[in-house]
């Protein structure tokens, strides 16, 4: 049985921590205690924005997409100066093949904080659209913030694309 005391009675407030659950993981069954345990954190207190961006992680990484994107759309509602709830939702649209959905949710995330959005993410989406220059800019933009795995696809980006 694992154990998640720091998840039943709070929630961490880092980036990194908050995303520790959906990195671990290895069975259906231990999503489902912190699924649970976050569970009970919300039960106590609605609108703890972390809780439900963590529940909303494991519940994505579990297939329950409806479920992760209801989450993510109460920490949207209530964050609403906060680059996460937006970031973690689009890659809900994205489970659930809406491009457009995602990029929006990454536009508006990007909007809130330009230093840690999903440049990468938004211009994974451009690309699925066929938006090749779009998801070029953001690949250099990810570049210039220093995201050194962007390099490659902005790379094989200006291979591809005659640029006026």
């Amino acid at each position: 049985m694992l154990s998640y005391p720091r998840y039943r009675d709070r929630v961490a407030s880092d980036w990194a921590e908050r995303c520790y659950v959906a990195l671990v993981l290895d069975t259906d069954a231990e999503y489902a205690e912190v699924i649970s345990a976050l569970s009970g954190v919300l039960a106590r207190d609605p609108s703890n924005v972390p809780a439900l961006n963590h529940r909303g992680l494991a519940y994505l990484e579990t297939g329950r997409v409806a479920e992760a994107h209801a989450d993510f759309d109460a920490a949207v509602r209530l964050a609403i100066d906060d680059y996460l709830p937006l970031m973690v939702r689009g890659l809900t649209r994205e489970r659930a093949g809406d491009a457009a959905g995602a990029i929006a949710d990454y536009s508006k995330a990007i909007e809130i904080d330009p230093s840690r959005g999903p440049w990468v993410f938004r211009a994974r989406q451009h690309e699925s659209l066929g938006l090749k220059v779009e998801a070029l800019a953001d690949y250099e933009r990810a570049v210039e913030l220093g995201n050194t795995r962007a390099i490659s696809d902005r790379d094989r980006l200006r291979g591809e694309i005659v640029l006026p």
